[in-house]
């Protein structure tokens, strides 16, 4: 206590010798010192780089609304909105999110959608308005997905179902899908695709020609076609060479990324046929097995004629000769005759085989490639290094032509091995083209000047610094004040003790006033110790360092 007493002991007698005014004025300029030094110091230097709110997160605009009502309602206005997130100064984290929770504005993940329509459920709810609380928060958790998209700012699901007339009771889905694509871009083709998937698979008995995918960058609708189709643009065959397309443009550049700024485009040739079956037989004739066997047998008789004569009436006309007698000897003889026929008929042996290829396959890839010709310049310094101490040299346009040549042909070598063999085509290098550009490189920004500069360095530190001055100004005419004020004077006006003495006693006087006064101030000692030590050391000087403190009543 006694080391404070010294420091503040001062301060307090020079307080309580002020006027009224003078210490009103005094207290004002301190209060207002205090408080702009301490605003600033604890703005810009405690919270200056600041925190984003909820974990750097970034929040869409349907999101930010009901959170700006909400950090409105509770009077929080010290924060900064970039790029989608919030910015808060240091240490408020928990006011912010306090006043989101308060005004249930925090962002809800994909599990709290429908957590909230069972736990809000009833047992005396109908199943009706339970079925409809449930599709309206299956919508909204449909599109929040939507929305984590990367390219997706907004995204609105409706769905709905209808049972036709008849005896069958034909059950029909049908859902819309309303998307804002970041920025003005369209709606990538892929993307659509996905989304009608995901629609397809999150609603039960809604079929992809159902869903319709609206882009309101273009306002162009896209309908989901049957499956294995594509959602408009060519159907299956154009869907498919374009993602072939896009796989080997990745592979490719990949392949290439050691060179900087390198272009690849790849053209894709596929089979238009959608099933390719191929059959092949095999026959081996030593393994056929036989399957029928004919005989046929064949018998044939002939008889010769009874002896007598010659048949007619020539014949018993007369006698026998020896010509008739012979012929009719010989004729009466018997002949048998057999014939015998067999066939087999064999079925052949082997072996046969079918193969079903997957329908559009490729065919055939060409891709054209495109070098900055800075790489050819890149490659030929690190070739040739300068030496220590010596400035880097530029390469000639021999020296350029060089590299562009080796290095083109390292680049078709290496991107032919990696392409199919295309029919007829024996080289495949030939099929890949690499030609080189001039890189233009874009004009740079102009620098802002000083004023510009300056002027919003004011926007955004003008009331820091504002306080600052005031401060500083405040300070300023307090130590002013403090110094205008003559050091003898009292309260009441009076002079001091030591100035009625005459002037022969007066050196003296002062002399023996400052020695107990400094021995006063200076010591550990208690008041009153050191009041008794000066009152018997020199009492006129104590009575008159008395009545300054005390005070004495005027006439």
């Amino acid at each position: 206590m006694d080391v404070l007493n010294r420091y503040f002991l001062p301060i307090k007698e020079f307080f309580a010798g002020m006027t009224p005014s003078g210490r009103a004025t005094s207290a004002l300029l301190l209060i207002v010192a205090v408080v702009s030094l301490g605003y600033v110091f604890t703005r810009e230097f405690g919270a200056g780089d600041g925190v984003y709110l909820l974990d750097n997160r970034l929040f869409s605009s349907d999101e930010l609304t009901p959170m700006l009502a909400a950090f409105s309602t509770e009077g929080l206005s010290d924060f900064e909105i970039v790029g989608g997130r919030i910015r808060v100064a240091r240490g408020k984290q928990a006011a912010y999110v306090a006043a989101l929770a308060k005004n249930s504005a925090l962002p809800r993940d994909f599990s709290e959608i429908l957590d909230g329509a069972l736990e809000n459920s009833s047992p005396f709810e109908g199943r009706p308005k339970f079925e409809a609380r449930l599709k309206n928060d299956k919508q909204k958790f449909l599109a929040e997905v939507f929305r984590q998209i990367k390219g997706i700012e907004r995204a609105a699901v409706l769905f709905d179902e209808e049972i036709k007339p008849g005896l069958r009771k034909e059950r029909v889905v049908t859902a819309s899908v309303s998307i804002k694509p970041a920025g003005m871009q369209p709606l990538d083709e892929m993307l659509v695709n996905a989304v009608c998937q995901t629609m397809v698979g999150a609603v039960a008995g809604l079929r992809p020609e159902n869903v319709v995918v609206m882009d309101l960058n273009t306002g162009r609708s896209h309908i989901g076609s049957p499956a294995g189709g594509a959602t408009g643009g060519g159907g299956l065959l154009a869907q498919e060479q374009r993602k072939q397309e896009e796989n080997w443009r990745r592979k490719i550049e990949d392949l290439l990324s050691y060179v900087p700024g390198v272009i690849v485009t790849p053209s894709v040739d596929l089979a238009p046929e959608r099933v390719h079956r191929t059959r092949t037989t095999a026959f081996d004739k030593e393994k056929s097995i036989p399957a029928s066997h004919l005989e046929n047998k064949a018998t044939g008789s002939q008889h010769g004629q009874a002896r007598g004569g010659r048949p007619g009436h020539v014949a018993n006309a007369a006698g026998n000769t020896a010509r008739s007698l012979a012929a009719s000897e010989s004729n009466g003889a018997t002949e048998a005759e057999k014939v015998r026929e067999s066939s087999e008929t064999a079925v052949p042996s082997g072996e046969e085989t079918e193969k079903e290829f997957a329908p559009h396959t490729v065919e055939r890839v060409a891709v054209a490639i495109a070098v900055p010709t800075s790489y050819f310049a890149k490659v030929w310094r690190n070739q040739h290094p300068p030496a220590p101490g010596e400035e880097p040299r530029e390469p000639a346009a021999a020296d350029i032509a060089q590299i562009r040549q080796e290095e083109t042909a390292k680049i078709k070598q290496l991107v032919a091995g990696v392409l199919p063999q295309a029919e007829g085509q024996a080289d495949p290098s030939q099929l890949v083209q690499v030609s080189d550009f001039q890189h233009i490189a874009p004009a740079p920004l102009p620098e802002p000047g000083a004023a510009e500069t300056v002027a919003t360095w004011l926007g955004i530190h003008g009331s820091s610094l504002g306080l600052l001055v005031l401060g500083l100004a405040a300070l300023a005419v307090l130590r002013s004040a403090i110094r205008a004020i003559p050091p003898g004077e009292t309260i009441d006006g009076s002079e001091p003790a030591a100035a009625a003495a005459p002037d022969g006693e007066k050196g003296a006087g002062e002399a023996g006033e400052e020695r107990p006064l400094r021995r006063f101030s200076g010591t550990d000692k208690s008041l009153r110790e050191d009041l008794s030590a000066l009152v018997a050391s020199d009492p006129e000087t104590a009575a008159s360092i008395l009545r300054n403190w005390i005070g004495t009543p005027t006439e």
